[in-house]
């Protein structure tokens, strides 16, 4: 009897080890399985399903094209330095092929990039209304005559046909919130559209 029982406790310490690294084995696929989704994943962004077309243009440091059906026919970022930017502002265009068939900024959506661009300050009178609301939403309080050091230019939105009269929109991150305002900017005022992390 005795050695039918020790028989029994090896074939189970054997079954046990074998059951243990089986699972060892199972992890170290699925961890393997699982880096190689992630290259391929990583090397594939590029591939020919992108829908963003990155392009030259004679102003904007980065252009990308979308095809329609997107947000926009167009989204830029342009490298700036200033106090109001952290080196990159986002621009998009507002038309999606409503008014413009071509994909690329028209000679007045240009204009009214390159107008605000060149100086990011002229921005903040026409979010000032906007961002108000914004600050007595989140703080609970009157915006200080200072406000704009608590702010920097994310990005804006270029209206249709680059007319400041259409309703377009300016993003300002406030860093004193650790949020992004977000405001609609209508007839020469804005509304706060969001705020968001």
């Amino acid at each position: 009897m005795g050695y039918c029982v020790e028989q029994d406790i090896l074939v189970m310490r054997r079954s046990t080890r074998s059951a243990c690294m089986n699972a060892d084995f199972l992890v170290v696929l699925l961890v393997l399985a699982m880096g190689i989704g992630f290259v391929l994943s990583v090397f594939s962004r590029g591939a020919a399903g992108e829908k963003n077309n990155c392009t030259e243009h004679d102003y904007f440091t980065r252009l990308f094209l979308l095809p329609q059906g997107e947000h926009s026919r167009w989204e830029a970022e342009q490298d700036v330095v200033s106090t109001l930017a952290d080196g990159v502002v986002s621009i998009v265009a507002e038309d999606n092929y409503q008014h413009v068939s071509d994909a690329y900024p028209s000679d007045a959506e240009v204009a009214f990039s390159q107008r605000f661009l060149g100086n990011l300050s002229l921005l903040l009178p026409y979010a000032q209304e906007g961002v108000t609301q914004g600050w007595r939403t989140w703080f609970q309080e009157e915006l200080p005559e200072d406000w704009h050091r608590f702010f920097i230019v994310d990005g804006f939105t270029v209206p249709v046909e680059g007319d400041i009269e259409k309703p377009w929109e300016i993003t300002l991150y406030c860093a004193r919130a650790e949020h992004y305002f977000c405001v609609s900017v209508r007839d020469g005022g804005s509304r706060l559209q969001s705020i968001d992390g």
